[in-house]
């Protein structure tokens, strides 16, 4: 399946609305979102996305849904999305053969998340973040990468992982991240801990990343 091309924005849902579209193994939704996915051979290139409610785009494994794999998100521009890129695995605890597998969010910028939003609770205003890894770990083995992408400001924290590992969280190559100054460049939720922009890009391990804080 891909999606490219398109000028993407979000809206409020009515209470109980649900606008999933379902293919082959995988479905697709939006309800206050851009686009979200589940599935595999999913490609996402080249879309305008903006002003959404919930996540920009996202990839979400589900618990009742195989093994996500050869996913693609790549050269979209993403501006004034609440999670602007969203990888999210439910499982709280890795589940063998549950996991992420050749997923590829690559050449995207990400501008703004979170500024100029429609998030109207603490709980949406502690996702404004460019990159959310979500739910557990977000297992994987070892071919998810996050490369060559732009992540410019953000009302949050740039990027934000729900449940750290260096196993699994360590997944950012040659990005180029700009945060304002006195902004979180990371947030761990679980041990609730925030890092400066230099801080987090080295806690997180990308070596040849571009840092422009303050």
């Amino acid at each position: 399946m891909s999606i490219m091309g398109g000028n993407v924005t979000g809206y409020v849902p009515d209470a109980g609305s649900d606008d999933h579209i379902s293919y082959n193994c995988g479905s697709m939704g939006c309800n206050g979102g851009g686009m979200a996915f589940n599935g595999s051979g999913i490609t996402v290139r080249n879309n305008y996305v903006h002003h959404t409610f919930q996540e920009g785009i996202a990839l979400e494994l589900f618990a009742d849904c195989p093994a996500m794999t050869d996913d693609t998100i790549s050269g979209n521009l993403i501006e004034y999305c609440t999670q602007a890129i969203l990888l999210c695995n439910w499982d709280e605890e890795v589940v063998d053969g549950h996991i992420f597998r050749n997923i590829v969010v690559e050449d995207n910028l990400v501008l703004y998340s979170g500024q100029d939003n429609w998030f109207n609770s603490a709980w949406e205003e502690a996702f404004c973040d460019a990159v959310v890894l979500q739910g557990g770990p977000c297992a994987h083995d070892g071919t998810v990468q996050v490369r060559n992408n732009a992540f410019a400001f953000a009302s949050g924290a740039l990027i934000l992982v729900d449940r750290y590992s260096e196993e699994y969280s360590r997944i950012f190559t040659d990005n180029t991240y700009v945060q304002s100054p006195g902004g979180t460049g990371l947030y761990l939720a679980d041990s609730d801990a925030a890092f400066t922009l230099t801080e987090g890009i080295a806690i997180l391990g990308d070596n040849r990343a571009v840092v422009i804080e303050g």
